[in-house]
């Protein structure tokens, strides 16, 4: 419900306004303007949403929230947009880490984000955001495999020459392409 005013302008200028909303149903265009602020929306997330989770990723769900509460400080629910959560990954990456010395890693900010993103998913199913921010996820540094040097090769290979009573007394030699063996006449 509107009030448009009082009189036959009030009248006029309500109807103009229930055609215009009518167009916009039709056309799949209209837009609430809902009025949620951050706080209300977090306390509903939390009973609604949060309590449903087992206690470790509530935790973590309410540990990335209220890192993006203090970096961002949102109010209105509708004026979150992908500034505020750029914004975010920048404060983030300044934070400390674990170690003293060092800032917290991209996978700890890509943590943080999935969890915003998911609270931000259901302020949209919820209609509390027109459109869901972009969220740009950080590059984490693969790990460079670990390779066993020679010498040590050869150490574990000998080593597992031992087996159980009951099984094989030796292991079984490493296969190699084409499923014949090369020193095999046919």
């Amino acid at each position: 419900m509107k009030s448009c005013g009082a009189g036959f302008h009030g009248q006029k200028n309500a109807e103009r306004l229930r055609r215009k909303v009518e167009a916009e149903l039709m056309t799949g265009t209209y837009r609430m303007n809902v009025k949620k602020v951050w706080k209300e929306f977090r306390t509903e997330y939390e009973r609604r949403v949060l309590d449903g989770l087992a206690p470790r990723s509530r935790d973590e769900a309410r540990t990335s929230l209220n890192h993006f509460e203090r970096v961002v400080r949102p109010i209105r629910m509708i004026a979150l947009c992908t500034a505020h959560v750029d914004d975010f990954i920048a404060a983030r990456r300044k934070d400390r880490g674990l170690r003293k010395d060092e800032p917290v890693s991209p996978a700890t900010i890509n943590k943080d984000l999935r969890h915003v993103k998911a609270a931000l998913r259901v302020a949209k199913e919820w209609g509390y955001l027109h459109d869901v921010p972009r969220f740009h996820m950080q590059k984490v540094p693969q790990k460079l495999p670990t390779y066993v040097n020679p010498d040590e090769f050869a150490t574990l290979y000998a080593a597992c020459g031992t087996w159980p009573a009951g099984r094989r007394t030796s292991p079984t030699p490493p296969r190699t392409g084409g499923g014949r063996c090369s020193c095999s006449p046919t």
